[in-house]
């Protein structure tokens, strides 16, 4: 059985944050990936980018989170570390149908909390014709 528990994340900078490829916006998202797997959460990235005029790759800041694979509060904590990082900094979530962009610890919290709280989804079965 195959299930559709997965949340994806997507960390939005804020206006002071610099280029994508700058060196503090890169240690700012590898930090968070760091921190939101310290507990042994299941935590990939969703894309590295490679910035082909410098020949620099690093995190795009998209995460695919698997619920069923939380093993503390890690993630809560890292989503804390990047909101407060900065002023305007957000994070999107979506998991299924439902995307919101949290603003503050509160929203991200509330969200989460709720998608851990879906059931899983059966995905199709196919079935071979012969």
């Amino acid at each position: 059985m195959h299930t559709d528990h997965n949340l994806h994340l997507t960390l939005l900078p804020s206006n002071n944050d610099g280029p994508l490829f700058s060196r503090k916006r890169q240690q700012a998202i590898t930090r968070f990936y760091v921190e939101a797997r310290s507990d042994g959460s299941r935590i990939n990235p969703a894309g590295f980018v490679l910035d082909t005029a410098g020949l620099q790759g690093g995190f795009s800041g998209e995460f695919v989170v698997s619920l069923g694979d939380l093993a503390g509060p890690a993630l809560g904590a890292a989503a804390r570390a990047w909101l407060n990082g900065r002023v305007g900094r957000k994070i999107s979530l979506r998991i299924r149908e439902t995307d919101v962009e949290a603003k503050d610890q509160e929203e991200f919290d509330r969200f989460l909390n709720q998608a851990m709280t879906l059931p899983p989804v059966e995905a199709p079965i196919e079935h071979s014709r012969a």
